[in-house]
């Protein structure tokens, strides 16, 4: 038996004989109990909901409220705290009185300390049972809690969708409905194929397929489209979902909203006067559309033009004139070029037509056919307007430098033998 407590215990003792009580206290505070004293149920009662001991023990018979009467008011306010009634009543209606009360020890006077000891240590085993199961209920609820408030967070502020093996939309949160302009209702059952844009280079969805369907997550950026034709751009984390056996069951996807960097980030490769790109962008892409023509051997070409006597223009009619057609001539070139050429603002008037897997002799029909649309088109500030080009393809093992001076040789070209004309030079 153990002869000291080796965790914190408070106990109240309730008892009407001074002597009896002091002893038990002494008794019980060299075994390392924190003891507090009362001497009838009135002040034992008031003591506990003052000070909430670990637990009572408690005489019967007392002035002012008995032992009994006492532990029915604690148990119906503190069900778990044990009580161990001592009384020198030993008849079958007293221990009927403290079952019936909820008492959770029963000891008849005269006790010996080590006979309470041991209930004692029987009744706190008990209470710590229960206090640590009540723990476990306070951290479960707890846990339970935070899940929810996690829950809702996702649910507000998260991308998550989720979809069955053919890609059917079965959980969407409502970030994800605010971010596509669909409700839940609308996107559930539906192929998660309604977002995508239909511009979309399709082997990226190849790819995607190809490493989720075989177990590994896939990321990346994709455009895709709201429901009201607007377009917004999302880096993905999309993988798959399994069960307790392991069998792909499903497929998850996380995202974040691009949107806002992607308007930076082009904003920063635009012309702000014309809207097309700017030449910061052209020296980004045609390093890259050189390499692929220089590893897949396909065709590059380049189309070089400028706006004949734009100074003219500028002094007669005024900047705001020259400005306006910069923007007019702008967007009619950019209306006639295909979604993979990259139609850029080299500088000042002069412009620059990257043509990916066109030869030299398609370049030269197009820059024939947006020679004739400008020269044909009504500019409202000055009238009319022609443009003198130049045009080239990529050689094997070119550098830039050579690819420019040769479209530029063209140009120079084009303007020296009267203007509002296409050169080639192969």
């Amino acid at each position: 038996m153990e002869k000291h407590l080796d965790y914190p215990v408070s106990i109240l003792i309730v008892e009407d004989e001074a002597d009896v009580r002091q002893q038990l206290a002494t008794f019980l505070r060299r075994r390392g109990a924190t003891i507090y004293e009362a001497a009838n149920g009135e002040e034992g009662l008031e003591l506990f909901n003052k000070l909430a001991p670990n637990l009572i023990i408690s005489d019967i018979q007392m002035p002012k409220m008995t032992g009994l009467e006492m532990a029915r008011i604690i148990k119906s306010q503190s069900i778990d705290t044990p009580i161990i009634i001592a009384t020198a009543f030993s008849d079958q209606k007293r221990l009927f009185e403290a079952i019936e009360s909820g008492v959770d020890g029963y000891l008849a006077k005269p006790v010996k300390l080590e006979k309470i000891w041991q209930e004692v240590q029987k009744a706190l085993k008990i209470f710590l049972y229960h206090q640590e199961i009540k723990e476990k209920n306070l951290l479960l609820e707890r846990q339970k809690m935070e899940l929810e408030r996690d829950r809702e967070i996702i649910n507000r502020y998260v991308l998550y969708s989720k979809t069955d093996l053919q890609g059917i939309i079965v959980e969407v949160t409502d970030a994800f409905c605010q971010l596509t302009g669909y409700s839940r209702e609308e996107l559930i059952g539906r192929s998660h194929n309604i977002l995508r844009d239909p511009q979309a280079d399709p082997e990226i969805y190849r790819k995607l397929w190809e490493t989720i369907t075989s177990g590994q997550i896939w990321t990346g950026e994709l455009h895709n489209r709201r429901k009201d034709g607007s377009y917004y751009w999302t880096k993905a984390v999309i993988g798959p979902l399994r069960d307790l056996s392991g069998e792909i069951v499903g497929y998850y996807g996380i995202g974040e909203d691009l949107s806002i960097q992607k308007m930076i980030e082009e904003s920063a490769v635009r012309d702000p006067l014309t809207g097309i790109y700017n030449r910061k962008r052209f020296n980004q892409v045609v390093e890259v559309e050189m390499e692929r023509a220089q590893r897949y051997n396909v065709a590059l070409s380049l189309v070089m033009f400028d706006i004949d006597h734009f100074k003219h223009i500028n002094d007669t009619f005024g900047h705001q004139c020259g400005d306006e057609v910069l923007r007019t001539l702008a967007s009619l070139v950019d209306s006639h070029v295909r979604k993979v050429d990259l139609f850029a603002r080299w500088g000042g008037e002069e412009f620059m037509i990257l043509l990916p897997e066109n030869s030299i002799e398609e370049a030269a029909m197009l820059a024939e056919k947006l020679r004739s649309l400008i020269a044909s088109a009504e500019f409202e500030c000055c009238g009319s307007v022609t443009c003198s080009f130049g045009v080239t393809q990529y050689r094997k093992d070119d550098t830039f430098d050579g690819f420019f001076e040769r479209v530029d040789r063209g140009l120079y070209q084009a303007k020296n033998e009267g203007r509002n004309c296409v050169r080639v030079i192969k």
